[in-house]
């Protein structure tokens, strides 16, 4: 289900559409994060798909001192991966001018953060489907050149609104492509572990034929 908002409509690029960190306001919020009927996630599911992230990354020796959250919304992933790493630095980041200011994120388009090689794992969360292609590619290898280890992306993919998004918790508004859109251009430098997690090629970590999709 999607989750929450970076775009939706204009140009595809924040940076020409003024309003947009304006846009996702308390209203937004309570909506798809706080109102039972209406939410699309919540900290218990955050809790389960951190653990999920942790696990991985333990399973592969991977030790995680930095990690980001691109389209972090209220935060509940980023503190529920803090639960795993409580060492680890966790930077929020957040296009809406509300929740920032709310939370305290530092607020950005995922089409203009990337900090080349900086994390050990970058999380981007239901934010991509709701950027046009060629920003949604921006940010894309954005993220791939921010995470120097670990990477998760959670997009909704066309077949996802058509068969399984349930209209009355999700936003669906935006860009919907075939899965393969997304697979081609996340995979040109990490290699798919399945799960939404991808993983450096260059790390040549060990991990067997059938831990991978096909």
């Amino acid at each position: 289900m999607a989750r929450r908002r970076e775009q939706a409509g204009g140009t595809g690029d924040p940076t020409q559409d003024g309003q947009a960190g304006e846009r996702f306001d308390a209203a937004d919020y309570r909506r798809f994060y706080r109102n039972p009927r209406t939410r699309a996630s919540d900290p218990q599911a955050a809790a389960r798909l951190a653990g999920c992230i942790a696990g991985y990354a333990g399973h592969l020796g991977i030790r995680v001192r930095r990690f980001v959250d691109v389209g972090c919304g209220t935060g509940d992933l980023l503190r529920a991966l803090g639960r795993h790493w409580p060492s680890a630095t966790a930077d929020g980041v957040e296009l809406s001018a509300w929740a920032c200011s709310r939370y305290g994120w530092q607020q950005a388009s995922a089409v203009d953060f990337v900090r080349p090689g900086r994390y050990d794992l970058g999380v981007c969360t239901d934010v991509l489907q709701y950027l046009d292609d060629g920003a949604a590619a921006t940010a894309i290898a954005n993220l791939c050149a921010s995470s120097r280890a670990l990477l998760y992306v959670g997009a909704r993919t066309r077949r996802d609104v058509d068969e399984r998004a349930d209209p009355a918790r999700s936003d669906l508004t935006g860009h919907y492509r075939d899965v393969r859109w997304y697979r081609r251009r996340i995979g040109r430098t990490p290699v798919a572990l399945g799960g939404a997690l991808f993983v450096r090629r260059e790390l040549d970590l060990p991990t067997w034929e059938l831990e991978r999709p096909g």
